[in-house]
């Protein structure tokens, strides 16, 4: 009897630590830079933006920035709507977004700035509900 308690406890305990695991992972966006594997808590991070040279992204967070290869569908497809596709070189952190200039179609995110595609304008808004997250 004992040994079937033990297991019960071992099985819930490794069900626990599974799903407070997969939490954390949702929470940092993993990212290999050269060498070396980075954990970003994705509240941290500000926007991404494609960079001059090919097939690299730039991730921007409220630390810096680094330079990775990937790909912006690929970020936004892992994402999972928490952040929001301004552009075609714009991947924005939506809880970031500190000003909008719908004339300029620019958005404002930490210290830096966004463009917003015409197209993406209006989904932009209806997203952001009319206002700012």
């Amino acid at each position: 009897m004992e040994w079937e308690t033990f297991i019960c406890w071992t099985s819930i305990y490794a069900e626990a630590l599974d799903k407070r695991v997969s939490a954390r992972m949702r929470d940092v966006y993993s990212i290999r830079s050269g060498d070396r594997i980075r954990h970003i808590p994705v509240e941290r991070i500000l926007f991404f933006e494609t960079a001059v040279k090919p097939h690299h992204v730039i991730l921007h967070s409220v630390d810096g920035w680094l330079d990775f290869i990937g790909r912006l569908n690929d970020i936004e497809r892992r994402l999972d709507g928490s952040f929001i596709r301004t552009h075609r070189s714009y991947l924005v952190n939506r809880k970031k977004i500190t000003e909008m200039d719908l004339r300029h179609n620019r958005i404002k995110v930490g210290d830096g700035v966004c463009l917003v595609s015409r197209k993406m304008k209006s989904v932009l808004l209806e997203k952001l509900d009319g206002g700012l997250v």
